[in-house]
């Protein structure tokens, strides 16, 4: 008898604060929960503006920032700019539905940029932010 193997289950995550932010309020709302379901922290803005405004308000409380690319009024690469300046080795992972090609004529990405393409499945979702926040832990490692 020949037994299917399993697919790997996802990591999980052990309580690392994300930041959700998409314009979109089914599509963020569906995100945070299936974070949470992954085992992280989960908060959430409606657009760019209110994503710098919560991280300025509350410092190094963001492990990650999840963000669409194309959003009304400020687009998640201009996000992750403000990020840069504001809080500097703050991870960001982009998810756009459009095509590669798209996004680059709205902007160029920051070197390294992941980007995960809508519709993503949950597994690929909690796989990405894992990818995502243990990238940054290698990138700059903590000093506690």
């Amino acid at each position: 008898m020949t037994v299917a193997p399993e697919a790997a289950a996802p990591r999980q995550g052990s309580g690392e604060r994300v930041l959700v932010v998409d314009d979109e309020a089914a599509l963020r709302s569906l995100a945070c929960r299936v974070l949470e379901q992954g085992g992280y922290r989960v908060f959430q803005a409606p657009n760019g503006l209110a994503a710098l405004n919560y991280v300025a308000a509350h410092p190094g409380t963001i492990d990650l920032v999840l963000t669409d690319i194309v959003m009304p009024w400020m687009n998640g690469l201009e996000l992750a700019a403000g990020l840069a300046a504001r809080a500097p080795g703050l991870p960001v992972l982009f998810m756009t539905g459009y095509a590669d090609d798209e996004i680059l004529r709205r902007g160029a990405l920051p070197v390294g940029a992941s980007i995960l393409q809508k519709p993503v499945t949950p597994d690929a979702l909690t796989e990405a932010v894992r990818d995502a926040l243990d990238s940054a832990r290698r990138t700059y490692p903590s000093t506690t």
